[in-house]
């Protein structure tokens, strides 16, 4: 329904997608089965990246965009989809388990997923640990990162951090100095 309210508008979009409503396109559109096809098929062909490439995500961390290091967070799409979907002419989804396996392999999924755990740990203990202002920049923090973890490259959930971080911790700063 969302691309359909974009093209058309809120109430055309929306009669618009009631009347081609098609189970299919429910099926085969859906961002879960996308995220669940690209690891499927990154361990069936068992498709592997540079090693390097997963490192430039951290680049997402610094104040400034990535396009400025010429890295993209999108890389991963850009080289797996022409070798594994060739046919399809849109960008997918991302998935983190299926980047970081091209990269590292089952090691590297086990890292990540210790890597998940203990930033949510750590943003869940800053939170309940801080009584003041900086609580919020942890309870932020931690819910961008818990939200969009599983259906984005590490690269674009730096980036959105990045895009909480820096503006609150202008906005705390502001606070305390006044």
């Amino acid at each position: 329904m969302y691309g359909y309210v974009l093209s058309h508008g809120i109430v055309n979009g929306i009669n618009t997608w009631k009347d081609e409503f098609s189970y299919d396109f429910l099926i085969t559109g859906s961002e879960f089965l996308t995220t669940s096809a690209i690891l499927n098929n990154v361990l069936i062909n068992d498709f592997n990246t540079d090693k390097i490439y997963y490192f430039y995500s951290f680049l997402a961390l610094q104040p400034l965009p990535l396009s400025y290091f010429n890295y993209s967070s999108s890389y991963f799409n850009d080289v797996f989809q022409p070798v594994l979907f060739p046919g399809l002419y849109y960008g997918m989804a991302y998935n983190p388990w299926a980047e970081v396996y091209s990269a590292f392999g089952y090691m590297g999924v086990i890292l990540l997923s210790f890597l998940i755990f203990g930033l949510l740990k750590f943003f869940w203990f800053m939170y309940r640990r801080s009584k003041n202002i900086w609580s919020l920049l942890f309870l932020m923090l931690g819910i961008y990162f818990a939200f969009w973890i599983q259906r984005n490259s590490l690269g674009s959930i730096f980036a959105y951090l990045r895009n909480v971080f820096y503006p609150l911790l202008f906005i705390i700063f502001i606070y305390l100095f006044i």
